[in-house]
């Protein structure tokens, strides 16, 4: 999924279905390492004997192994990539949504960059447009300063050349806020039928209103004060809202080139094809041949920032073509940058040259079981508690995901803004495999109900395919040998399998998948579990409320302090996963790429976004 691999195209690739939710609550049962482990920059994989039984049915290319292009310093100065041949590459913001458009985010995040920033190998908030911006003391107003000096731009293929957009008087057009207004209010707009409005209505003051077309633009709280200052109310307090800013949705957008003025006529159409964009980033759009190639070039006016320098690298080109042949096509040396198929990692780190190219990092994805906590049998948290710890996640890792995943011990990925960081910073938090205490959890559960363990009725519910059965046969062999239950397995076909997770009731035990739709631990853990969330609506789904578990959400929502949101969060996850467990968390999804020696690049934990502006040639 590079050109930026995010959410549900990784959904899709492996067949899994994602479901989404929202809520929270605090316990302490774990220790905070006092050293965080650092995230890597880029980790190159060790080098593996393959082992034949395991070994899939990939044939790697045999050609002669890249070396550096010998080319002119113009086009050495050009960074070739792949991108995904199938669908149309989206690159309007509002209708750009985390995780079903990955390719048109990447150029959005390239050409459009918003009031504030992810470091893509940190995952911490930084300055975008906006050098600062401050919070009320209720939590609920967020002011924006921006930069002045940012200018709008457009690529003129007649002149070859980046040129200033001007306004109707022939004066050089600044970014402002009120562009950023506009943005907001568009994506909101109901005739623009933004996916991604739904992350707004809830939160900005008015929101709703506005997309119901019930008031006016100038109802919702978006209020610019000057030039360089934008003033946004929310519903309620959000320490994530810094984040939720700087997402494409609500980045800047030309009004005058999509509703037209003096001297633009109206373009809502076709406003972002290469011969009409305007951008403001550190690159802008050159060309786009739909469903064949896409190339950005370096913005001269870009003015550059500590954390958004001037691009290194001059062009940008992404070829459309799937992974095996952009595999080829990188061994070839006529790629420099791909993602490896998932069927290919392990061929790949086989082979050691290749492997001392390879790097990995999150996808920002969890894969995992969920309970329908008023459903017979599973009602009982001794049972859930039972099912959870008797499963070996790294066991399973290592013999259906290899290379592919980590092993899950709680819910929200690390790398996430806000998630537990890691399990060497939180060794105690979530669960691990421990048979003894599996098997004490469920023999109380037995004694209680006089019954032997073949007794208890139990169905695991997932969407047919063969990877998923694989694995829902390997969790029901885990639970045989620990526990001596005897899991039912429901494989249904997926349309099925969605009608029976959203249904009344919901199934006993299912398996979901859930992709970001922002970075942040709240898109996970609140907007996943809490009432009313994807996986916890009203009268179905996990039918979960615990106070403890609200109480720690809602001091992760008013915290501002990182480590002390972090450990706000891994208070709820304590009590989602651990204590009352009415989810079982599975595996956490990584990417795998290559990248040829020659290419200097920073490594994205943020689910593939890159920023190539920091990248160059060695």
């Amino acid at each position: 999924m590079l050109l930026g691999l995010a959410g549900l195209g990784l959904c899709v690739g492996l067949g899994w279905w994602a479901v989404q939710s929202p809520w929270g609550a605090r316990a302490a049962a774990w220790v905070i390492s006092p050293t965080p482990t650092p995230l890597p920059t880029w980790t190159p994989l060790p080098t593996q004997t393959p082992t034949p039984t395991r070994q899939p049915p990939v044939r790697l290319d045999t050609a002669t192994p890249a070396a550096p292009p010998t080319l002119s310093p113009q086009e050495a100065n050009r960074l070739r990539l792949a991108m995904d041949p199938g669908g149309g590459v989206v690159i309007d913001p509002a209708w750009v949504a985390l995780n079903n458009h990955a390719n048109g985010l990447q150029i959005v995040e390239e050409t459009l960059p918003g009031l504030t920033r992810i470091n893509e190998q940190t995952a911490q908030l930084e300055p975008g447009i906006a050098q600062a911006w401050n919070v009320s003391p209720d939590g609920l107003v967020y002011t924006f300063f921006l930069r002045g000096d940012v200018a709008w731009v457009r690529w003129d293929a007649n002149r070859n050349q980046a040129l200033p957009v001007e306004d109707c008087d022939g004066q050089q057009r600044f970014l402002r806020a009120e562009d950023f207004r506009y943005g907001i209010l568009r994506t909101l707009k109901g005739d623009t039928r933004s996916e991604a409005a739904s992350l707004l209505v809830n939160r900005i003051e008015g929101a709703d209103l506005y997309l119901q077309g019930v008031v006016e633009e100038d109802y919702p709280r978006i209020k610019v004060l000057d030039d360089l200052t934008l003033e946004v109310r929310f519903t309620e307090p959000g320490s994530h809202y810094a984040l939720l800013m700087g997402l494409a949705m609500v980045r800047a957008q030309p009004r005058w080139l999509i509703e037209g003025d003096d001297c633009h006529n109206a373009n809502p159409q076709q406003w972002t094809e290469a011969a009409y964009f305007q951008s403001y980033g550190p690159y802008l759009l050159k060309e786009w041949v739909s469903n064949t190639r896409i190339t950005l070039i370096e913005n001269p006016y870009w003015p550059g920032q500590d954390n958004i320098p001037k691009p290194r690298i001059s062009q940008l080109e992404w070829t459309a073509m799937d992974g095996q042949a952009a595999l080829a096509a990188y061994q070839r040396g006529e790629m420099d940058v791909v993602s490896v198929p998932p069927d290919a990692v392990a061929a790949v780190r086989a082979d050691p040259e290749l492997n001392a190219q390879v790097g990995s990092a999150p996808e920002l994805c969890t894969t995992y079981l969920a309970f329908n906590s008023q459903a017979a049998v599973v009602k009982d948290r001794r049972v859930r508690r039972a099912l959870s710890l008797a499963l070996d996640r790294p066991a399973l890792t290592a013999k259906f995901l290899d290379g592919l995943a980590d092993p899950a011990f709680w819910f929200s990925t690390p790398g996430l803004v806000g998630a537990p960081a890691s399990p060497e910073m939180f060794p105690d938090l979530g669960v691990r495999f421990d048979p003894q205490a599996a098997q004490d959890e469920l023999a109380g559960y037995l004694r209680e109900f006089a019954l032997q363990p073949e007794g208890v009725d139990l169905t695991l519910t997932f969407p047919e395919g063969d990877t998923q059965r694989k694995i829902a046969e390997g969790l029901a062999e885990q639970w045989r040998q620990v526990l001596g239950v005897r899991v039912k397995l429901d494989e249904k076909p997926l349309k099925d399998f969605r009608a029976a997770v959203s249904g009344v009731p919901a199934p006993q035990m299912w398996r979901g998948l859930h992709c970001y739709e922002y970075p942040d631990a709240n898109d996970f853990i609140k907007e996943e579990f809490g009432i009313g969330g994807a996986v916890n609506p009203n009268f179905t789904g996990i039918q979960y409320y615990n106070p403890a578990f609200e109480n720690a959400l809602s001091e992760a929502a008013r915290e501002l302090d990182g480590l002390k949101r972090m450990e706000a969060f891994a208070a709820a996850e304590h009590v989602l996963v651990d204590e009352d467990a009415v989810v079982i968390p599975l595996f956490w999804h990584k990417r795998t790429m290559l990248t040829q020696p020659y290419v200097g690049r920073t490594l994205s934990v943020i689910g593939g976004l890159e920023h190539f502006e920091k990248w160059g040639f060695q």
